[in-house]
């Protein structure tokens, strides 16, 4: 284990993003990196979820929106109370251990890259995602957000692989 992470050049702890989805998969990354990243490293814990839908952007013709303004707000916040929920369920996997826990939304793109975006952004040195295991067919027709971060990240990733891809 790694008992220090700070900046060579400066001294300060370094920022390690934790990302979840409130999966099995996404709570065992959360678990392990507890044992994995040293107790000085800056934390943050986070979740993309998608910006509000605007109903007026494909609207046209004679059918008009597909949704109502209210139906769009009302799964904006269904989005983001179900992302607050992931982040409390993942943040106890740190007990006491200080961790900022953030939504960051994303209006084009995929996670993966809203992930690696918010890592250029905040000069990450790391991020830890999970990975739910699925064979490689499944990740080709799905996508892999891990797959993703793990060829576009400025910086390094540590993926933890869900228990099914070990017992498989």
């Amino acid at each position: 284990m790694v008992r220090s992470m700070t900046e060579p050049k400066t001294g300060t702890p370094v920022h390690v993003i934790v990302a979840t989805d409130g999966t099995d998969a996404s709570l065992l990354a959360a678990h392990e990196a507890t044992h994995l990243i040293p107790a000085d490293a800056q934390l943050s814990l986070v979740m993309v979820v998608d910006e509000m839908y605007d109903p007026q952007e494909d609207a046209g013709g004679f059918e008009g929106p597909v949704m109502s303004l209210e139906e769009a707000e009302g799964d904006y916040r269904a989005a983001n109370v179900a992302a607050d929920g992931a982040l409390a369920r993942s943040a106890q996997a740190f007990g006491d251990r200080p961790i900022r826990q953030q939504i960051v939304e994303r209006s084009s793109g995929s996670i993966g890259a809203r992930l690696c975006a918010l890592a250029e952004d905040e000069g990450a040195a790391m991020i830890v995602i999970g990975s739910h295991g699925h064979r490689t067919i499944v990740e080709v027709v799905l996508g892999s957000v891990s797959s993703y971060v793990a060829h576009h990240s400025p910086c390094p990733v540590l993926i933890i692989r869900g228990k099914a891809s070990v017992d498989s």
